[in-house]
Order: structure tokens, then C-alpha cells, then sequence
């Protein structure tokens, strides 16, 4: 029972986190917490600001995959109003990922013939 209180709990602490990080972002400037919530509310805003980076991390290569598909002067402002969104909450924008090593094209027989040859 304990461990669905615990989700329910940080689940509430996130909604919450979030909804302070986007109020702070219209306000431009932090909402003051009463004395006694502070420690809720610093703890609701760490999460809140890692599921946003979670959640952009997530969504950004298919909505980019997707803008593509616009003209690009469509393309170029859809991309500055996101960036502008995103930079205004505090999200960074998330690290692409490297690519995977490409296996060897050599074929089974390419490595037959280099044997015949030595």
C-alpha cells in the first residue's frame, strides 16, 4: 500500500512541479512558496523540470522529423516559436545520440577471395 502512496505522491509533486515551472515562465520570476511548503516545493520543481526534460527529450526527433515537412520559412518559425517555448521554461534541449557503428559491408564471399590471395 505504501508504494502506491509513494507513486500517487510523487505523481501529485510532479503535476505540481510543473505547473509552478510554467507559472514561473509567464511570471518571470519565481512564485514564492510559504515557509512551511518549501521544501514540497523545491522538491515538485526538480521534478517537475526532469519529466519536461523527459518529455522533450522523448517528442523532440519526431516533432522535428514532422516540422520538416513544411515549407521551410513555415519550417524556420515553428522551430524558433518551440525553441523560444522550451528556453523560456528552462528546458535545455535535449543531446542528440550518437550513432551506432555501422557493421562491415564485407560479404562472406569478399573474405574467401581475400584468403585465396594469401
Amino acid at each position: 500500500m505504501s508504494a502506491v502512496i509513494n507513486q500517487v505522491k510523487a505523481a501529485a509533486l510532479t503535476g505540481a512541479g510543473i505547473n509552478l515551472l510554467v507559472t514561473d515562465a509567464i511570471i518571470g520570476r519565481k512564485v514564492p512558496a510559504p515557509k512551511f511548503a518549501e521544501a514540497y516545493v523545491a522538491s515538485a520543481r526538480e521534478q517537475g523540470n526532469e519529466a519536461l526534460n523527459g518529455f522533450r527529450g522523448r517528442i523532440e526527433a519526431p516533432t522535428l522529423k514532422a516540422i520538416g515537412r513544411f515549407p521551410e520559412p513555415i519550417a524556420d518559425a515553428m522551430i524558433t516559436g518551440r525553441t523560444a517555448a522550451w528556453d523560456r521554461l528552462g528546458i535545455d534541449a535535449p543531446t542528440p545520440k550518437k550513432a551506432a557503428a555501422k557493421p562491415s559491408t564485407a560479404t562472406a564471399t569478399d573474405e574467401k577471395k581475400n584468403d585465396a590471395k594469401a
